[in-house]
């Protein structure tokens, strides 16, 4: 009797666990087109999908899955090459995301803290410098058919302010495994990027 018991509390335990997976929205995430940036590289395409599969894995209601570009194919992908993999991972929609803009500005400015002992006015100097990250996505939403199904652009900007040497990044040396890469006015934009894409996706397919 107590096994029995002990069977129908584990069956209790498990079904809202099955049931909540088979409601996830599963998405795929292609490598992003990174064409139109300079330094894009397949390795930051990647990396990019990444990126928006770390801010989407938080919400229960999502299962982000990571596509990989079908042999010999390009970017953009057909229709009927985008409704191959949906129906191969049993995806519900695939994020197709293109890099229109990753720009980083820079400018710095002179300090002084003022003069050391009076002597000839000698004061101890610095640079302020600034850096901007700008970053602007386009985003297609396609359905199981391969179909686009609804189209947006996010962004995402970062400025930093500090005093030495500038932190001047690009795009083609973005990895996700970089620590110091992602605190950077650059890797904190396509983060912020990342973010609103997420946010977007799942707002417009509640």
């Amino acid at each position: 009797m107590k096994l029995m018991c002990s069977w129908l509390v584990a069956l209790a335990l498990l079904a809202p666990v099955h049931a909540s997976a088979q409601d996830r929205l599963r998405v795929g995430l292609l490598p992003f087109d990174v064409a139109n940036v300079d330094g894009g590289t397949q390795t930051a395409a990647t990396a990019l999908a990444k990126l928006v599969r770390a801010e989407m894995i938080t919400n229960t209601r999502v299962q982000p899955v990571l596509l990989d570009i079908p042999e010999g194919a390009k970017l953009p992908l057909s229709a009927k090459q985008l409704a191959t993999l949906a129906e191969q991972n049993e995806l519900h929609l695939i994020i197709a995301g293109t890099i229109l803009e990753a720009a980083t500005t820079r400018g710095s400015n002179r300090l002084s803290t003022g003069s050391l002992g009076g002597r000839l006015g000698s004061s101890v100097g610095g640079s302020l410098s600034r850096t901007r990250a700008e970053v602007k996505m386009h985003v297609e939403l396609t359905g199981a058919d391969g179909e686009v199904t609804e189209t947006f652009q996010v962004e995402g900007a970062n400025t930093d302010v500090g005093v030495g040497a500038d932190i001047w990044t690009s795009l083609g040396s973005f990895d996700t495994g970089d620590s110091g890469w992602d605190k950077s006015p650059m890797g904190k934009a396509l983060r912020e990027a990342a973010r609103n894409l997420s946010a977007e996706t799942l707002k417009r397919k509640r």
